[in-house]
């Protein structure tokens, strides 16, 4: 049986890849902060082992004895970046030769790449992205021993953890009107979490690639799109409104010049070289799901009368500031 190592399994990403990885009867590792963390993590089916990825020994042993990694361990201290860099090393130099590690990042670190979709892009981030970037490249570089891929999700959709959605539905929410920038003629590629995952699983298992970039490209949306299908999943409907970049620092702080660019890429090779097939396309039906989870803040501990987005997120570029609830988004 395919043993795969996962950090971060209990995170937006890395819970569905664990779950896509049960589906193929893959054997599950994953690290856990504490023992009682590891006590879950066991009554779900996984082996949970209590290691820091600040242990590199003990990192290096771990993935010395698995058949792959999905590093999707994430913090918004910023202190994580060499926390996570360190980590890193450590674990692709346990590795048995061949082995893949993956990784999730975000695709802002190509910055605006043009409305046509692209397939190779080159890195260009924004100033507060540069040092995630500098440390994607270096994970890259070292394919060889191992096969290093990073797959980069842009607009990931569907349950209670998706970041960009959640904070288009929460603002629209809070002001009255669903919002785009401009024209809202920015393409994002856009992938349902689940869809997202199981390309993760097929890269971690099936995998014959030299390793590299790997786009979750399933479609393509304009931003004046996602404004629409965010102003329907609401009862009744919201209007929707073109607004400046001031008005869009307004609404969304830090996040709003990302949802004036494009982030668009080819997903082809991904199709191609993991015979992947992306089902849930529905992107508007997904909205008006996640508008019903976010309806009810004191069921969900999710507070909607203040979001906004001030600070890097480490996947995507950013993250929203949470309010002193204990929910988030």
């Amino acid at each position: 049986m395919v043993r795969i190592l996962i950090t971060g399994y209990r995170g937006y990403v890395g819970s569905h890849v664990a779950t896509a990885l049960k589906n193929r009867n893959a054997e599950i590792a994953v690290i856990c902060r504490d023992v009682a963390d590891a006590e879950r993590a066991r009554g779900d089916g996984l082996d949970g082992r209590v290691v820091s990825l600040e242990q590199h020994d003990a990192l290096r042993d771990l993935a010395s004895r698995c058949d792959g990694i999905a590093h999707l361990a994430a913090s918004e201290d910023p202190a994580f970046l060499a926390t996570n860099r360190a980590a890193i090393m450590a674990m692709i130099d346990g590795l048995r030769a061949g082995t893949p590690f993956l990784m999730q990042g975000g695709s802002v670190v190509f910055g605006d790449t043009g409305a046509a979709p692209v397939e190779n892009p080159a890195y260009n981030p924004p100033p507060p992205l540069a040092a995630r970037a500098a440390l994607d490249q270096d994970v890259l570089a070292m394919n060889g021993n191992a096969r290093t891929c990073i797959t980069y999700g842009s607009l990931v959709f569907g349950g209670r953890g998706a970041m960009i959605p959640n904070l288009l539905l929460a603002t629209a929410a809070k002001v009255g009107y669903s919002a785009y920038v401009g024209d809202g003629s920015a393409i994002w590629s856009a992938v349902h979490i689940a869809d997202w995952a199981d390309l993760i699983a097929r890269v971690l298992l099936d995998g014959k690639q030299a390793g590299g970039a790997v786009f979750p490209a399933a479609q393509s949306l304009t931003m004046r799109e996602v404004a629409k299908a965010v102003a329907d999943a609401f009862d009744p409907p919201l209007p929707v409104r073109s607004v400046s970049a001031a008005d869009a620092s307004e609404l969304w702080g830090f996040f709003a010049p990302a949802l004036a660019m494009n982030q668009h890429f080819n997903g082809t090779s991904a199709r191609d070289a993991y015979n992947w097939t992306p089902a849930r396309l529905n992107f508007s039906q997904e909205m008006a799901l996640s508008a019903g989870l976010l309806a009810s803040p004191e069921a969900k501990g999710i507070d909607l009368r203040d979001r906004r987005v001030d600070k890097p997120n480490r996947s995507c570029g950013f993250v929203l500031q949470r309010s002193t609830n204990t929910g988030t988004l």
